[in-house]
């Protein structure tokens, strides 16, 4: 920063709780690239392995005083969710959990949602005790260890019920009563 410079606003307030682990060198290419892509810079780190997502989100939760939700020891009735919307919460990037009778939020971020954290969090400090931050692949290893039978039916019977012309499922035979009688009664009637 020049002397005599005001500082202003970040452009990447996703970054601040690792300026002083990284060179701003880094992180200014990191909020140029994500920029460009229109995703946030912390999504630019860790997808382009400079930065590992579980350490990254430590170091964002302890800077927003929101807990960490490692997800390992969670059983499946702290998630108040049917199988069908679990199924479909790393998609979302958000799973209802059940803490200590309150009901959280836990977050596995993407895109640009670190950002709109950090202002909701920022703007309005109590919500930080609303939120958990987790991995995408801890998220992700959640709903496989606890929707597993869901997973599965949905793999095989999902696209058959749907779009059954697209399915490779064997087709449901419907017999419609009028052409049904109509065959019984000419096949009557070549017989006699």
């Amino acid at each position: 920063r020049e002397a005599g410079k005001p500082q202003g606003r970040r452009q990447s307030p996703e970054l601040d709780c690792v300026r002083g682990w990284l060179s701003e060198n880094t992180i200014a290419a990191a909020e140029q690239r994500a920029v460009a892509l229109d995703i946030g810079a912390d999504r630019v780190l860790i997808s382009g392995s400079v930065l590992d997502e579980g350490i990254y989100l430590r170091l964002l939760s302890d800077s927003l005083g929101i807990a960490f939700e490692p997800l390992d020891d969670v059983p499946r009735s702290a998630c108040p969710a049917d199988d069908e919307r679990l199924i479909e919460a790393p998609a979302a990037g958000l799973l209802p959990l059940t803490v200590d009778g309150d009901l959280k939020l836990v977050v596995a971020p993407k895109g640009l949602s670190v950002r709109r954290m950090i202002h909701l969090v920022r703007s309005r400090p109590e919500l930080a005790k609303s939120f958990r931050l987790t991995t995408a692949a801890r998220l992700q290893a959640f709903v496989t260890r606890h929707a597993e039978t869901a997973i599965g039916d949905r793999a095989t019977a999902h696209l058959a019920k749907t779009y059954p012309e697209m399915s490779a499922a064997p087709p449901r035979w419907r017999i419609k009563p009028v052409p049904a009688l109509a065959m019984c009664a000419a096949a009557i009637a070549a017989a006699v």
